[in-house]
């Protein structure tokens, strides 16, 4: 190491061609303090404590009288363990490589703390021809959840799902009028105590079994999105009710009556109750093979099979109509649903069967 690096340095050291530092050596001579029953040594390492607990070891440092100076609080200090975490990335990539060793890769979605999307990656490997073991391998940030800005080459597939389902609906321009007035009744009855309970009474009183309203066509399982849209289905005649009545409440002030007025208008015509439809039959299929994917025990000609099985069924739904999209058309001619009438509602425009299936697909 030249002079002007020590001095720019000082805490760095050369011996037997290798380089350290100064502070780390003297840390790792420390013994027992007896009078506070407290040991710093190397044996830190072997429990692979988080970077999180760097500091509190550096306060443990303190107290027992060891002087760290400053370089342990600079940025030099992230600059060297980021150095060390690409180190031993690479050498486990290597050691993978080398050993011809077969791995899986988990991929999960995750939020920082400045509230920024990223994904997660751990991989799943014998290092050295050892027991396989999870390990961490890199964090990936987002600028944004679409699946074309997602480039990973191993993504979970279930996840690869949801974005496509996502990015459907954002391409799709009838769809946004169908989840704006979905996410309405979400908000209405999960964020109001009073009007769930209301909607489970008149669910009483109607003999049926209450099911929540949940948020659909979200970046999440598409499960959560087909029992959602799967609840409205069943739980139709009492979301009517409960909206109708609502509207007719003198208790309530116009705007809030007007309100619901809009709602049931909108949920009470031919063109919702086929959305409605459409939206069951497809989440239902992408739902079967969203659960099938989660198997533990499935492989990979397993899930080409199944995705190329959800595929065939799909594009049949644009010759060939679903049970629940049979069922709307059957309402929509005698007006009637689930002993609800119907009422068209020209300002709602029908989701494209064709035109959504295909966006999905592509």
């Amino acid at each position: 190491m030249d002079n002007e690096s020590e001095g720019q340095y000082p805490w760095l050291f050369c011996s037997k061609q290798k380089i350290g530092c100064e502070y780390c050596k003297e840390i790792g001579k420390l013994k027992t303090v007896k009078k506070r029953g407290v040991e710093i040594s190397e044996e830190w390492t072997k429990y692979n404590r988080p970077f999180d607990d760097h500091f509190k070891l550096i306060e443990l440092q303190k107290a027992n009288g060891i002087s760290l100076g400053s370089i342990l609080h600079s940025r030099s200090a992230t600059t060297i363990i980021d150095h060390i975490a690409t180190k031993m990335r690479e050498q486990l990539v290597k050691n993978i490589i080398d050993c011809s060793a077969k791995f899986s890769v988990l991929v999960d979605e995750s939020t920082t703390l400045n509230s920024k999307t990223s994904m997660v990656v751990y991989i799943k490997s014998a290092i050295s021809n050892d027991d396989p073991i999870f390990m961490f391998l890199d964090l990936v940030e987002l600028d944004n959840q679409l699946a074309v800005n997602i480039d990973i080459f191993w993504h979970c597939m279930n996840h690869r799902l949801e974005l496509a389902v996502n990015d459907s609906v954002k391409d799709v321009t009838a769809t946004n009028h169908y989840k704006a007035f979905l996410d309405s009744l979400y908000a209405l009855y999960n964020r109001s105590p009073k009007n769930q309970n209301e909607l489970k009474t008149i669910c009483t009183e109607l003999d049926m079994i209450f099911l929540k309203v949940g948020r659909v066509l979200d970046v999440r399982w598409v499960a959560s999105s087909y029992r959602a849209v799967q609840a409205i289905w069943k739980i139709f005649p009492a979301l009517y009710n409960h909206l109708y009545n609502a509207s007719n409440d003198p208790t309530k002030d116009k705007k809030t009556q007007s309100k619901y007025t809009g709602l049931y208008k909108k949920l009470g015509s031919p063109q919702f109750v086929l959305d409605l439809a459409l939206m069951c039959d497809i989440l239902k299929e992408l739902s079967y093979l969203s659960n099938q994917l989660q198997s533990h025990a499935v492989t990979l000609l397993q899930s080409d099979q199944l995705i190329k099985r959800t595929i065939r069924v799909l594009e049949s739904f644009k010759t060939k109509d679903g049970e629940h999209v049979l069922e709307a058309k059957e309402a929509q001619i005698i007006m009637l649903f689930k002993t609800i009438g119907l009422t068209n509602n020209q300002k709602l425009i029908c989701i494209n069967p064709s035109q959504f299936i295909t966006s999905m697909l592509i």
